[in-house]
């Protein structure tokens, strides 16, 4: 018979393990809407706008029309600017809701000890932070830019921007490893998170747009739709994460 510490503590972890479903529900709910925003915008671009142009206007795959990153030279498309800026800030939330869904998760391995843990613990809050600031000076710029219909809505340094686009993949690559241990779906959400990045970003304009829409002189067609897939499918992993939860909270009451 379990005694009555053994009992509370058994009690206070399942409730953790609910509270940690309760968020990753809620990173599924916000990536879902986030990937909605994007795929409306791209599809502003590559079906709305694309159908309106004539033989003689710019092609739709312009540069100019790169609502991603619109720096000087910048042409907006509808409120696809707005759409994409918001969907990041959204994601953004995600992101902090499933950081909250793992760290109330117990660690895979307490071996290390508790001073390591609570290490580990800190390192993870920092690059969840860091994330979440590169993508919110990334959402908070185009959707900016978009509001003011200009490339120049909001100034900052271009070393400034990549360097934080940078952060993000980065922060995004560790963070998969660190929670891949404790609950895999949200370290395989992370890494489908990169496709928002720019690395994410290129490999979309240059491989895999390209792979299923051809090849193009400027930005490949549907380029932003392949990004927005990208935040669907780890909305996909997140729900799977929720599920997993349940699972082991459900696995913990059992009898034995």
């Amino acid at each position: 018979m379990l005694g009555i510490n053994e009992t509370g503590g058994c009690a206070r972890e399942v409730r953790f393990r609910k509270t940690s479903f309760l968020f990753m529900l809620a990173a599924t709910v916000l990536l879902l809407v986030s990937f909605t925003l994007q795929l409306i915008a791209s599809l502003q671009r590559w079906v709305t706008f694309s159908g309106s142009q004539g033989p003689t206007d710019r092609s739709v795959e312009d540069h100019a029309y790169d609502y991603f990153l619109p720096f000087e030279g910048w042409e907006p498309i509808g409120n696809a600017a707005q759409l994409l800026g918001a969907g990041l800030l959204i994601q953004v939330l995600g992101l902090l809701a499933m950081a909250l869904a793992v760290m109330l998760l117990p660690a895979a391995s307490p071996v290390f000890g508790r001073a390591a843990t609570v290490g580990i613990a800190v390192v993870e809050v920092v690059l969840v932070l860091l994330v979440a600031a590169a993508f919110t000076l990334h959402g908070g710029l185009v959707l900016v830019a978009g509001v003011n219909g200009t490339a120049t809505g909001l100034e900052i340094g271009p070393g400034v921007f990549w360097s934080m686009l940078l952060v993000a993949l980065i922060g995004l690559v560790a963070l998969a490893l660190f929670w891949g241990s404790r609950l895999p779906a949200a370290g395989v959400a992370c890494v489908f998170l990169i496709g928002s990045t720019m690395a994410g970003y290129l490999l979309a304009t240059y491989m895999v747009a390209p792979l299923f829409f051809g090849m193009s002189h400027d930005t490949a067609r549907f380029t932003e739709t392949v990004v927005a897939a990208s935040t669907a499918a780890a909305a996909v992993a997140a729900a799977v994460g929720a599920r997993d939860v349940v699972r082991r909270a459900a696995a913990r009451v059992e009898p034995a």
